[in-house]
């Protein structure tokens, strides 16, 4: 028997025994309809049943400050827009609601059409209602997603790319729900990268200094691994009275190098400027500029309240997009 958890609108926190939400429970009976596409069944559903207080979770609305109102890297029709976002935090070792299990975006269109979308890095999105018969898996771009259809309702379950999904959507056709799910597939980042002409040297502050951090009593986690770069080397910026503002993370391989800036007070400190009035780019929702200047990369953007620089000297743009997507991925897991 597989466990699903579901949820309805929230406001900022709450606990999930509050929460009001549209729950469903499968029946033993083994339905499904073939469609055109012989790969692809759906497993039909009657009946439904609340589980909801099995469970012990707390909701945050907005955890990730990534998604914006017009773009949230999904395919969805035009009129869906994004209502809220929020995050399923579950207990750790300390009973502690510090382990984000989930994240959810709710998006709400015309003529009560609605999709939820819910994916999770750690196992599969928990669910409030539960199958009790076995289900008819599909096969869709080579993936294996199980189908679900309650009245008017969809539902998706799948694994792609180390990340587990669950998808429900109301009043939704058929060809939009395998236009998002084909979508998740594909390559959703949307990358405009900027070309600008001249990169100007900035005047520091006189009471900022970079320390390296084995010249220093300070200990840090170096957070990410690149496994053709090794170990960077460290260091922090800091003001006469020795206040760390950022910490450095400085990569080199041949004449690939790479630094990687971190700020959770503010953006970075630099020491160089540039005029742009470039476009945005998205990796993994996450809204960031991105510029360019000869064989430099310059990559700007703010997650979890934690604001980063990234630039990278010979290297192309998949290359950054790799360093990029390693970045992201571990401030989500350490959510």
């Amino acid at each position: 028997m597989q466990k699903f958890l579901k949820y309805g609108l929230v406001p900022c926190v709450i606990i999930l025994g509050i929460l009001i939400g549209v729950i469903v429970i499968y029946n033993r009976e083994d339905k499904k309809t073939f469609l055109e596409e012989s790969d692809i069944i759906i497993n039909q559903v009657t009946s439904y049943e609340d589980i909801t207080s099995d469970l012990d979770v707390k909701i945050v609305s907005s955890i990730c400050d990534c998604i914006y109102d017009d773009y949230a890297g999904y395919k969805l029709p035009d009129d869906l827009r994004l209502n809220q976002d929020y995050g399923v935090l579950v207990k750790d070792a300390s009973l502690e609601y510090n382990i984000v299990h989930d994240y959810v975006f709710e998006f709400i269109g015309n003529n009560d059409r609605w999709v939820h979308i819910t994916y999770s890095m750690i196992e599969e999105p928990l669910k409030d209602y539960f199958i009790t018969s076995d289900s008819n898996v599909s096969v869709i771009d080579g993936v294996e997603v199980l189908l679900y259809q309650y009245e008017e309702q969809y539902i998706v379950d799948f694994k792609y790319n180390d990340m587990y999904y669950e998808i429900e959507a109301n009043h939704v056709t058929l060809e939009e729900l395998l236009t998002l799910i084909r979508g998740i597939f594909q390559d959703s980042d949307e990358l405009n990268v900027n070309e600008i002409d001249e990169v100007y040297s900035s005047e520091v502050d006189s009471d900022v200094r970079i320390i390296n951090v084995v010249d220093s009593t300070v200990d840090v986690n170096i957070p990410w691994e690149f496994d053709d770069f090794g170990i960077p080397k460290v260091y922090f910026t800091s003001t006469s009275e020795l206040f760390i503002h950022d910490l450095r993370y400085e990569y080199k391989n041949g004449e690939q190098e790479f630094t990687v800036a971190f700020s959770s007070i503010e953006e970075p400190i630099r020491d160089y400027y540039f005029l742009s009035d470039g476009e945005e780019s998205f990796v993994h929702g996450v809204c960031m500029s991105i510029y360019q200047h000869e064989n430099i990369y310059y990559a700007e953007f703010k997650i979890n309240n934690h604001y980063y620089d990234v630039e990278t000297t010979n290297m192309n743009e998949e290359e950054l997009l790799e360093i990029l997507e390693v970045i992201i991925n571990s401030e989500i897991k350490n959510t």
